[in-house]
């Protein structure tokens, strides 16, 4: 792929969001953040907070990876001033007021001369990346200004376009960066294959995230009310409507248990079709306080943030995402020694691959599944514990990622 054909491509991308926005809210958001980015840019200028750290993430999952390093570096730096930046409007609507950025924002789209004017008014001392985002003009812009940018969290596959013969741009692309930090360690040897030397190890920061979650954990006084001082058999967080397919069934077959299902969508139209497809009595966590009567075995969780503290509860923690495009992040719930369960496309999570080869996880396509495994693992209290162990082994062996990748960062921070 050539230079030319890619920016012949981005033109046409951004031509379909716009068409989309006009019955897409999420499209709208899109592009109106990025004009919102523009006007800042254009009319008052980026001075005050030029040589800031600039944090780039997708999308709101990406965001959870840069929190760790952006709290690490606060901590011994407090006077750094933090930039973060999202692509997607599912992560710039929630952390908008990000308490230890100065400024969120959306990324400019990759265009030439927009990433030249953000990135020269910006000239920030360090542009960290998380995963995926190979945007190529906005990184070899960095690169001529000779910001010093790392890429972190980055998993790599040889089925991917740097290995093939068609994706030299990008192969040269991964040049540019200052260090790439991966989590898995046999991506060094890939890497090297292709020319790439500057490649670090760094287990994945979302573990040091789900730690100090864990540690700061503290009773939620409306979770009490509604589990009656019993057990919650299982937490279900960020299903979707094929998830929901594989739950429901066995909440509806063992009726007496409790539940707390936390949809990936919080929306009007998807909790009611939620508590529709439910026979058994349910409410939602805003009406618990004043609703709650005894006998209500079901809760649905109708806000965000909660999510990660809430898989303590649970037994059993079932991740959703794994029969739509990747299994969500599942570290939450391994924190709390919980056998793990999710669907079949868990392939993209590396640390659901983990937790599989480890037996520390399962993967379930069906409720009889679902059922089938449950049942075993409550009858035997040892085989619940092993599980449990091996999950937890597996953070504790992982954590400090973050550190790794704030020693290499440490040299560019005043």
């Amino acid at each position: 792929m050539s230079l030319s054909i890619y920016n012949l491509a981005l033109y046409f991308y951004y031509f379909a969001i716009v068409c989309y926005s006009m019955f897409n809210k999420k499209a709208k958001l899109w592009i109106y953040g990025r004009k919102q980015t523009q006007y800042l840019v254009d009319t008052y200028g980026l001075n005050e907070f030029k040589g800031a750290i600039l944090c780039h993430a997708s999308s709101l999952g990406e965001f959870e990876q840069l929190r760790p390093l952006i709290e690490r570096i606060k901590t011994s730096h407090p006077q750094e001033k933090i930039i973060v930046s999202f692509f997607s409007p599912s992560g710039f609507e929630v952390r908008k007021n990000y308490e230890l950025a100065d400024k969120v924002l959306y990324l400019p789209f990759d265009q030439k001369k927009q990433i030249q004017s953000f990135l020269a008014q910006l000239l920030p001392k360090v542009i960290i990346i998380v995963r995926y985002e190979f945007w190529i003009n906005t990184i070899t812009t960095a690169k001529q200004l000779n910001i010093p940018i790392f890429l972190i969290a980055a998993s790599f596959r040889k089925e991917q376009i740097f290995f093939r013969f068609y994706g030299s741009i990008f192969k040269k692309l991964l040049l540019c960066y200052q260090q790439i930090f991966v989590v898995q360690s046999n991506n060094i040897e890939l890497l090297q294959q292709i020319g790439i030397s500057t490649v670090t190890f760094a287990p994945d920061t979302r573990i040091d995230r789900v730690v100090s979650i864990a540690v700061q954990q503290k009773e939620i006084p409306l979770i009490t009310l509604f589990l009656e001082n019993t057990e919650c058999s299982i937490v279900a967080g960020s299903t979707w409507d094929s998830d929901l397919a594989v739950i429901l069934p066995y909440i509806h077959l063992y009726p007496n248990k409790k539940y707390i299902i936390a949809p990936h969508h919080i929306d009007e139209k998807s909790l009611i079709e939620i508590e529709s497809k439910l026979t058994i009595p349910n409410i939602r966590y805003s009406k618990l306080s004043d609703n709650f009567t005894k006998g209500t075995n079901v809760l649905i969780i109708d806000n965000f943030g909660m999510l990660a503290s809430l898989y303590s509860y649970g037994k059993f923690a079932y991740i959703g995402g794994g029969f739509g495009s990747s299994v969500h992040n599942a570290l939450e719930a391994v924190v709390y020694k919980k056998p793990v369960f999710f669907g079949p496309h868990y392939k993209k999570a590396i640390e659901c691959i983990n937790l599989i080869e480890l037996q520390a996880a399962y993967c379930v396509l069906t409720s009889s599944s679902l059922s089938t495994k449950i049942a075993l693992l409550e009858s035997s209290e040892i085989a619940y514990n092993e599980v449990s162990h091996r999950a937890y082994h597996y953070i504790e062996t992982n954590k400090g990622g973050s550190e790794i990748i704030y020693k290499y960062i440490l040299p560019f921070l005043a």
